[in-house]
This record gives C-alpha cells, sequence and structure tokens, in this order.
C-alpha cells in the first residue's frame, strides 16, 4: 500500500510540472510568431525597352535610408535585378522587412541614363507585391498581376560580388631594404611563388 500511495503522488507531481511547463512556454511561442512575421515587399518591373541590364535602387523614409539588411542596394544605380523566373521580360526582387516606413524604388538601366520614376509607398499587410512599367514620368505601378501573369518566386536584388586580381609579375622582383645601408636582394620564383631569405636585425622599411 505504501509503495501504491508513493507511486501515484509522483504521477500527480509529474502531471504539475508538465502543465507548468505548457503554461510557461505559451507567452514564448507568441512572442516568436511576432519575431518571425516579417513583411515581404516583392517588385515586378517589365523591361520594355530591353535594357541590357535591369538594376534597383532602394531605400525607405523621408531620407531614403538604406533599407536593414539591404545597404549594398542603396547607392546608386543599386544592385541587379534578376530575370523573372516564369514570366518573360519581367524583372523581379523580394525582400523582407520589419519597417513600417514608406518604401522606395527606382529601376534604371545600371545608371546609363534610363529609369522609372521614383516608386514609393508604405508596405501594409505581411505581403505587397507591385508590378511597373514604364519610365520616367511615364512610370505606371499596379497592384494587379497583368493578364496573363504566372506565379513565380524571386530573390532580393544581387549582391556585388568585389573581385580583387593580384598584379602579375614577370621576372625577377627586387625588394629594396633600408637598414644603416640601402641593399637591392633579389627574390627567386620557386613552385610559382616569390621568395626571399635574408636575416636581418633591427627595423626594416621596404619599397
Amino acid at each position: 500500500m505504501g509503495e501504491r500511495r508513493f507511486s501515484t503522488k509522483n504521477r500527480f507531481v509529474s502531471f504539475l510540472l508538465a502543465i507548468a511547463m505548457v503554461l510557461t512556454l505559451l507567452p514564448i511561442g507568441a512572442v516568436q510568431a511576432k519575431a518571425e512575421g516579417s513583411r515581404q515587399i516583392i517588385m515586378h518591373f517589365k523591361n520594355s525597352t530591353n535594357w541590357e541590364a535591369v538594376y534597383t535602387k532602394i531605400a525607405e523614409g523621408d531620407s531614403w535610408t538604406a533599407v536593414d539588411g539591404y545597404g549594398y542596394a542603396n547607392s546608386w544605380p543599386g544592385a541587379e535585378v534578376e530575370k523573372d523566373s516564369a514570366n518573360e521580360g519581367w524583372y523581379s526582387f523580394t525582400i523582407s522587412t520589419n519597417s513600417e516606413k514608406e518604401f522606395h524604388c527606382i529601376f534604371n538601366n545600371k545608371g546609363n541614363g534610363k529609369q522609372t520614376g521614383n516608386i514609393g509607398f508604405t508596405a501594409n499587410g505581411s505581403k505587397v507585391e507591385k508590378w511597373v512599367t514604364g519610365e520616367q514620368e511615364e512610370t505606371v505601378i499596379e497592384d494587379q498581376a497583368p493578364e496573363g501573369w504566372k506565379e513565380s518566386t524571386s530573390s532580393a536584388p544581387v549582391k556585388p560580388v568585389i573581385k580583387v586580381q593580384s598584379p602579375v609579375v614577370h621576372g625577377t622582383v627586387q625588394l629594396h631594404l633600408i637598414w644603416m645601408q640601402q641593399a637591392n636582394i633579389k627574390m627567386q620564383k620557386m613552385f610559382g611563388l616569390w621568395e626571399l631569405s635574408q636575416e636581418r636585425t633591427g627595423i626594416m622599411d621596404y619599397q
């Protein structure tokens, strides 16, 4: 009998602990759901005059500051926009933001003289999608997809890749050391690498 009462008591305590854990997790779940509810802004541009490349500058607020996470697309001409995955002639991008500020966007041909007017709006709801045609003052912004539009997916404007190429050196490289006296020391190329072997003490400058 004693063992049975002890077992029943343990089950009751475990049940109370389980309820407490569930109640503790409820507010955490609510906070997580709010944090994940970022707003999607999807923009489509019809390249009707066959620009060689389509770029976009994006910004927010009256001061046209960078959208958080997309600062690389804030400086003119912005960042490259990729072709739409399902609609020929259209270029599309998607960004996610929690900002309540007015969103700004200008499509252009990589800064070579052609562009749309300023596309500005305050995004409401969890998803905003717009279709843009025309250039300059003839820019038209639609909230509804054009006839025949196919559902598609798009990514953020392409983040530029900075390529750095080391200079190509042919022949013998001379390293000029200044250490009490000036000397010219030759570097030899060994297995594709330039190698210098000299033992010196003190402070040295090189050019």
